[in-house]
């Protein structure tokens, strides 16, 4: 099961974390979009240690940053999955 929260949602990024429960060595890729146009995406790279801990697991890398979104994007209807490499 993959579990997530979006921590930081702002006109310049979109950071959290994400983990797949059942594969916790699978590294997610993360995607945001609006209206079905994915405008950023990224995979879990940076280290998280503290989620990890939380959730008894070994490994650290759950965090994601989304940057370079597009200027003036409408961040409300943001839309923002976790899924494997090619899963998309």
């Amino acid at each position: 099961m993959i579990i997530g929260l979006v921590e930081v949602l702002s006109p310049d990024f979109i950071s959290g974390w994400a983990l797949d429960t059942s594969n916790p060595d699978r590294k997610l890729k993360i995607r945001a979009s609006i209206s079905g146009d994915v405008i950023a995406s990224a995979e879990c790279e940076t280290e998280r240690l503290d989620v990890g801990k939380h959730y008894e697991v070994e490994g650290g890398n759950f965090g994601f940053l989304l940057s370079g979104l597009p200027a003036g994007c409408d961040l409300d209807g943001v839309m923002v999955e976790a899924g494997w490499r090619n899963q998309w």
